[in-house]
């Protein structure tokens, strides 16, 4: 027997895209929900079926549930996604709850777990479950708090206090153990929704990170974004089950101020490298200086055609990096002028699965031609090609016509740190004081090697003297640095981009 929610049972399966059937029992009354491919497809009890019978089901203030394989699920007959189920039943629930009749909901209930009967695949339920729940707590105790997070023998930042806004108490139970593995990070609170949120807030006001859903009850996702960054101004991440579909819906809480993004973990996740990203994605924003960010608003200077002849498109290429907060930074850029001077590649932090909704995103935004990098592409003057710097890659320069051409030297995939380190140092050997680098925003120090072979590469540094920078520690690192070492680099804003690049090529 396992103690946990029906609804946390359905949400667990949905995200890991899974297929089962779930047999339910309550008193005299039997359900059964069909879930395929984490589609709820269909439900039916004694009398009812479809919609009706779902939330029927999880109205049953009792009962007993048992996990099935799917065989032959032909029956369908529900069209509506997951999220909008859970969500409309959570709104029947707090409705009872205002009307004084509300009834005891299916949390605590217990699951009969039938151990032949496989579930997701050659998986048992017992694995399953285990590998879903408590099983990502046995990967962070092992590694002791902290582990892999803080370097021996320096000094301990000052503890993290992050907000975690999510109606899944499943969830909110592993994100809390996963963030808290790092000794240098404390969850603060935990809110079922935006109004407990803001609620929490106005009672708590020191909280340094804000982890935020995006579909809840009460009060969703984009209206509590809006409130905390006019009342509290404290950095969000937003954190939901994202595909390359929903990354419009992300890009609109971008524009409402969050910092960055990230997806849940999906079920055959390993726990401890996730853990390790989400810890460092929190580090970076907890840097972030919300105050500064400024509202988006398509600019006829950026997107218009370029009037200025007087500069002629050459052989030269213009590297643009951006990680934390810079992601409604690009669209601020003189894109489209840019594309027309040269080689244009721009360099995200975010995840490969995730890139080319992004560029197509980005490309609606700026009005420019937006492709995603990959291997085998071939960068050409006219479009932003965009990349995360995910591929172990070398850059090879052709001359007829001038182009970039890019070959994976392996199939693994890299880091952040490492892969912008080996793409500057590659590119800065293959295109020498061809080259210009752009800082945006992001929080994490470009390598020193990496900045050393630019200057030995005769690349040239351009650094934004720009307000509206959210994350600045990747740009200060750079800057220290050159001034450290007497490099010289030249200072642009965003509409004086373009010549400053064009300056920097003329002195080849």
């Amino acid at each position: 027997m396992i103690n946990l929610s029906l609804t946390d049972l359905i949400q667990m399966v949905c995200l890991s895209r899974s297929d089962i059937v779930i047999r339910v029992r309550s008193g005299a009354t039997d359900g059964v929900i069909c879930i395929k491919k984490g589609q709820v497809l269909h439900a039916e009890t004694n009398t009812l079926q479809g919609e009706r019978a779902f939330l029927e089901i999880l109205r049953w203030k009792d009962g007993m549930f048992e996990i099935q394989s799917s065989g032959n699920l032909t029956s369908s007959s529900i069209d509506k996604p997951w999220e909008h189920l859970l969500l409309e039943a959570m709104r029947e629930h707090d409705e009872r709850l205002d009307e004084g009749r509300s009834e005891p909901s299916a949390d605590g209930v217990e699951i009969a777990v039938p151990q032949s009967i496989p579930l997701l695949g050659a998986e048992n339920v017992a694995t399953r479950v285990d590998i879903a729940g408590d099983h990502w707590e046995e990967h962070n105790q092992s590694a002791g708090p902290g582990h892999g997070d803080a370097q021996p023998g320096t000094t301990s930042p000052r503890i993290i206090r992050v907000l975690v806004v999510d109606d899944s108490t499943f969830f909110t139970r592993q994100l809390k153990r996963l963030i808290e593995a790092d000794q240098d990070i404390e969850v603060v609170g935990i809110a079922a929704n935006g109004r407990e949120a803001v609620d929490f807030l106005s009672r708590n006001p020191s909280v340094d990170v804000i982890t935020l859903d995006i579909q809840m009850p009460v009060m969703q996702g984009d209206t509590t974004l809006k409130h905390i960054m006019i009342r509290h101004a404290v950095p969000v991440v937003i954190m939901s089950a994202l595909n390359p579909g929903q990354i419009n819906k992300v890009m609109d809480f971008l524009q409402l101020g969050a910092v960055d993004f990230v997806a849940k973990p999906a079920a055959h996740e390993e726990a401890t490298e996730y853990g390790g990203r989400l810890r460092a994605l929190i580090r970076g924003a907890a840097l972030a200086e919300v105050n500064c960010f400024k509202r988006f608003r398509r600019s006829d200077l950026h997107a218009g055609p370029d009037h200025q002849t007087g500069l002629e498109q050459g052989e030269k290429a213009l590297l643009l990096v951006g990680a934390e907060g810079a992601h409604m930074e690009w669209p601020r850029l003189p894109l489209r002028q840019l594309c027309s001077r040269g080689i244009v590649l721009g360099v995200q932090r975010i995840s490969a699965s995730l890139l080319p909704a992004f560029a197509e995103c980005l490309g609606e935004l700026s009005g420019t031609v937006t492709v995603p990098v990959g291997d085998g592409s071939s960068l050409r003057p006219g479009a932003l090609h965009l990349g995360n710097a995910g591929i172990d890659a070398d850059f090879t320069l052709r001359s007829e016509p001038f182009r970039l051409d890019i070959e994976a030297r392996s199939s693994g995939s890299l880091s952040w740190s490492t892969g912008l380190s080996s793409w500057m140092e590659r590119l800065s050997t293959a295109l020498g004081s061809r080259l210009s680098v752009c800082i945006l925003s992001g929080s994490e120090p470009i390598s020193h090697d990496a900045l050393n072979g630019l200057m030995i590469n005769g690349s040239r540094l351009i650094i934004p003297s720009t307000p509206t920078i959210v994350c600045k520690r990747m740009i200060q690192g750079v800057e220290r640095y050159a001034r450290e070492n007497s490099i010289v680099f030249t200072g642009a804003s965003y509409e004086n981009l373009k010549e400053v690049w064009a300056e920097n090529a003329s002195h080849e």
